[in-house]
């Protein structure tokens, strides 16, 4: 979260105090907004942070991808469950540095949530049944 009266400063101010601003940074996790002539310009964040925000952006639109995929769906298209979810987890494993160390928490966090799907899939399908019916 952005504390406006501690994490908004200008690239001057900045300059002239990198080292306690990089020190801030790195306590806090908080990103730190630098202004120039009173506009935000750039923003600065620790690098721990900067790749965790990476990787959950990265998960989100494998998500939807997902989510949008099951949506266009239609019964009796696609390819086999089993063989999409065994692509899908060797994609994000390739994707996940190993250095990452949540690596193998979040591999497991998508099992689980791919496991629900195939449900979740045959729910829709079932609304769609019932749509055209009526």
């Amino acid at each position: 979260m952005i504390n406006i009266s501690k994490d908004i400063h200008s690239l001057t101010e900045f300059k002239r105090n990198t080292t306690e601003f990089l020190q801030r940074i790195k306590q806090t996790k908080h990103p730190l907004i630098l202004t120039v002539n009173g506009k935000a310009e750039l923003v600065v964040q620790d690098a721990e942070s900067y790749q965790e925000l990476l990787d959950a952006a990265e998960l989100v639109e494998t998500l939807k991808e997902i989510k949008l995929s099951l949506a266009q769906m239609q019964p009796g298209q696609g390819i086999k469950a089993e063989e999409f979810f065994q692509e899908l987890e060797q994609e994000i494993h390739d994707l996940l540095p190993k250095r990452y160390k949540k690596r193998d928490e979040v591999l497991a966090r998508i099992r689980q949530r791919v496991e629900a799907l195939p449900i979740e899939a045959e729910i829709q399908v079932q609304a769609w049944k019932s749509a055209e019916q009526t």
